[in-house]
């Protein structure tokens, strides 16, 4: 899953988001395929086919895959890219009462290195009256009062999983927006590594 995304190139371009599908029931949660090759110990389709109990449950050991996604990534533009729209969607995905940051901008610099920066509502307001080349993210509030993030990193044979997590709680008024909210793309004296919970390294190491 990620957060809504805008392309500009001077203008906006394209905007991406995730659109959840509805989720299957639990028969519909396999293909017949799979359930004729995986089968139950009580399995009528897995009889049906010509196997006895005990061979679908060998079958079931080699192949039971469940499905577990429920949501694609789509497209939009034309008019749901005009300003107005993107200002009122983006402050209504973030409507946090103790953070009222609503959104992220990335760019390349002239040196080749990445700057970030982060909007409330009146902030965008103004940034999307000017031109720019980049990428404009919805903020995704994290689980804790803290900023966190994800951060991993992967070849085919091997993948690095690592968390920061900011000093400063978003809801934090003596800190600029940008020193609370920053994690991976600024200074490490704005954040500490955190510890990953081996459940949620593993889910990203499957993706």
């Amino acid at each position: 899953r990620i957060p809504d995304t805008i392309i500009l190139h001077n203008f906006p371009t394209t905007w991406y988001y995730w659109a959840p599908v509805p989720k299957p029931d639990p028969e519909g949660e396999y293909s017949d395929d799979e359930l004729l090759n995986s089968g139950d110990d009580d399995s009528p389709r897995a009889e049906a086919k010509g196997g006895t109990k005990k061979d679908a449950g060998t079958r079931r050991a080699r192949k039971w895959k469940k499905r577990r996604i429920y949501g694609e990534i789509r497209e939009k533009g034309g008019k749901c890219l005009e300003k107005s729209i993107i200002l009122k969607t983006f402050s209504a995905l973030q409507n946090s009462p103790s953070c009222d940051t609503i959104a992220t901008w990335m760019q390349k610099e002239a040196d080749g290195a990445y700057s970030v920066q982060f909007f409330n509502h009146e902030e965008l307001a103004v940034f999307l009256n000017g031109q720019h080349t980049g990428l404009l993210q919805s903020f995704v509030l994290p689980g804790s009062e803290y900023n966190e993030v994800l951060q991993a990193v992967w070849s085919p044979k091997i993948c690095h999983v690592n968390k920061r997590i900011n000093r400063w709680k978003l809801s934090d008024r003596a800190h600029a927006r940008f020193e609370k909210a920053i994690t991976y793309e600024g200074a490490t004296h704005y954040t500490e590594e955190a510890v990953i919970a081996p459940t949620t390294a593993g889910k990203v190491k499957e993706v």
